[in-house]
């Protein structure tokens, strides 16, 4: 059952990857039809990120290497070079310790595009606000807090490399006790993805990356902790 429920959502991005284009959204790879100047751009999509955990410190030693799960990611550009770049990354790391919960990330990016020479070439810097569920025990938690943005893409109309990095300063608390001594405090964290795309047609891309998020954070000064999520990442969107 563990294994089906690993396998399955594999297999539905790889399927949506073959049947989008199939359906019409890709349209003809050789079209010659032109965007217009001006026009909204926007992607969404589904991605499978095959990440282990760990989170260790103090007596601390979580681990878990099959935490694969099903996320999305949706992106909208403004012809005046803002945009919005959204992402749910859940995990499964339900099974790493008894009573143990999903770790889960989310974030929303409000970005600027400094240069944009096509679609598939431009830096982007912008700011946005970063949720973490780190609930791996009772001894863990929820925290949010603001994050600094980079993003570069290169390429061509069909193919492109890509880099994204956000940094995470001042995350909130996390409330784990009776007294402030047994909170979770100067809680920051980074994370970092990169790899290649490829648009299959005019409307499908398939984007395959690495990604690493980490969080380190203190408690009083008995213990210090680093939650960590790292592997490859697969994605498939219809993009306009």
């Amino acid at each position: 059952m563990a294994m089906k429920k690993k396998v399955l959502p594999l297999v539905a991005v790889l399927a949506l990857a073959f049947l989008l284009p199939v359906a019409g959204y890709g349209g003809s790879s050789g079209s010659k039809e032109k965007r217009p100047k001006g026009t909204l751009e926007w992607e969404v999509g589904v991605q499978w990120w095959a990440s282990e955990f760990s989170l260790v410190g103090g007596d601390v030693n979580y681990k878990e290497n099959d935490a694969g799960a099903l996320g999305f990611r949706g992106e909208i550009w403004f012809p005046q070079h803002f945009g919005f770049l959204g992402q749910y990354l859940p995990t499964d790391t339900s099974g790493m310790a008894p009573g143990a919960s999903d770790v889960t990330y989310a974030s929303l990016d409000a970005l600027y595009r400094l240069d944009t020479i096509s679609k598939n070439n431009y830096i982007a810097v912008g700011a946005g606000w970063e949720y973490a569920d780190l609930s791996v025990d009772n001894t863990f938690g929820k925290t949010d807090g603001p994050r600094a943005v980079l993003a570069v893409r290169l390429g061509s109309k069909k193919v492109y490399s890509y880099g994204e990095y956000a940094y995470m300063w001042k995350m909130s608390r996390i409330n784990v006790g009776d007294t402030i001594a047994d909170d979770l405090s100067n809680i920051r964290g980074d994370e970092y993805e990169f790899g290649g795309g490829y648009i299959l047609g005019d409307h499908v891309q398939m984007r395959l990356g690495y990604r690493r998020t980490e969080f380190r954070m203190d408690r009083s000064d008995v213990a210090k902790y680093k939650s960590r999520s790292t592997g490859w990442l697969l994605g498939v969107a219809v993009v306009f």
